[in-house]
This record gives structure tokens, C-alpha cells and sequence, in this order.
């Protein structure tokens, strides 16, 4: 579990992590953007996933009829000064701006009055470093998934949906605000999260952003 802190640390300056690939798109346009390898099952391309809750969320955006690219999550793409952690999924939205969207699952047990929200540094950095690479028509989200595990809890929430089993509330906080607001939570892993009022005011029903 998480040790809360608002001590300072390298949690606001993350570790350049060093990577093999992968192509990106250049702000001059001169390449395209590669997620990296791609399975095909039952006749459909997809990224490799490694949890449920990404899963659960692409299986929504099916159903919704959204068009989107499907990131591999296992790779780290090479700018031309860093590398940056992908993000899972570029959804095209009706909306002004397209979304680059990172997953964060969570589980939401019954009785708990506070709702995780923390994220990595380094999932910060890449995002906003993301939007700027990708322009002013995409703009970068973090998209909160939460596993509702109590059905007491489900009330907490206007609407929620089941996926494989499983019950989810989806949420979604720009990372740009996410960024102005957060504070250090663990220097020791480099996390950072919102204070619970901020987090309440920041965060969007899916249907908001999406």
C-alpha cells in the first residue's frame, strides 16, 4: 500500500527510463506513430493488454461505436530527447479535441470514503509531453477505472457499467489539471495524487470527456 507523504522527493522528477524503440509521430510530421507489436484475435487487432480494467474500457468504447487506436502499454516510445511511458488508448472524439488516454485502474470497496487517485510521475511527464508532441486538436486525460466491488457503492455513482462480471465507474481528470494540483504522495516510488476535494472538483463522468 501507498504511504501518503507531502514531502518533497524525486517523485516530481522522474527517472529517464532507457528503451530499444520505437518510432514516434515529430512535430514536422515526419513519421507516423508505431504502438509496437499487435495481436489479432478473432479477426480484430489489438494491443496487448495486461489487466482488466483496460479491457473493460475497450470493450466500452466498442460498444459506444468510438473510434480509437489501441496502444501496446508494454513499450516506451523515443522522442527526440527522452523517452516517454505510452499511453493505453487514442480515442477520436465528436468534440473539439481528440484524447490521449491513460488507464488507471482502481478498486472501490464498500465503505470507503476516499477514492485512490494516485498516478506515477512519470505518467504525468509522458502525458503532457504526449499532448505537446501530438498538438493543440489532442489533449491528454487520465481516465480513472473503478472496479465497484460492494454493491452498497454502486450508489455512489450516476452511472456505472457491467463488463465481464465486473462493475465499473469511469472518470476522467485532464492531465494538465491533474498536474496544477497534485501533490508528492510517496517519494519513495515517485507517485503523486490529488487531495480528495481537488479530485472531486477535477474529476468528469465519461460521458464529459469522451
Amino acid at each position: 500500500m501507498q504511504r501518503r507523504s507531502r514531502a518533497g522527493g524525486s517523485c516530481l522528477s522522474p527517472r529517464r527510463i532507457p528503451c530499444r524503440q520505437v518510432l514516434l509521430p515529430d512535430r514536422e510530421g515526419e513519421r507516423p506513430l508505431v504502438p509496437g507489436p499487435i495481436l489479432l484475435q478473432n479477426g480484430r487487432i489489438m494491443a496487448l493488454r495486461r489487466n482488466h480494467y483496460d479491457v473493460a474500457f475497450e470493450e466500452l468504447l466498442r460498444q459506444l461505436r468510438r473510434p480509437y487506436v489501441s496502444v501496446n502499454e508494454t513499450r516506451r516510445s523515443l522522442t527526440r530527447d527522452t523517452s516517454l511511458k505510452s499511453m493505453d488508448f487514442i480515442v477520436y472524439s465528436p468534440h473539439d479535441c481528440n484524447l490521449l488516454i491513460d488507464v488507471k485502474g482502481r478498486r472501490l470497496p464498500g465503505g470507503c470514503r476516499s477514492w485512490d487517485n494516485w498516478a506515477t510521475a512519470d505518467d504525468i511527464h509522458s502525458l503532457m509531453k504526449w499532448e505537446q508532441v501530438f498538438g493543440e486538436r489532442f489533449r491528454a486525460l487520465l481516465l480513472f477505472a473503478y472496479d465497484v466491488t460492494a454493491p452498497r457503492a454502486i450508489s455512489q455513482h450516476a452511472l456505472t457499467w457491467e463488463i465481464a462480471g465486473r462493475r465499473y465507474a469511469f472518470y476522467g481528470v485532464w492531465a494538465r489539471d491533474y498536474q496544477s494540483a497534485m501533490y508528492c504522495f510517496s517519494p519513495r516510488w515517485e507517485t503523486v495524487a490529488l487531495p480528495a476535494r481537488e479530485f472531486e472538483r477535477l474529476r468528469r463522468p465519461l460521458f464529459e470527456v469522451l
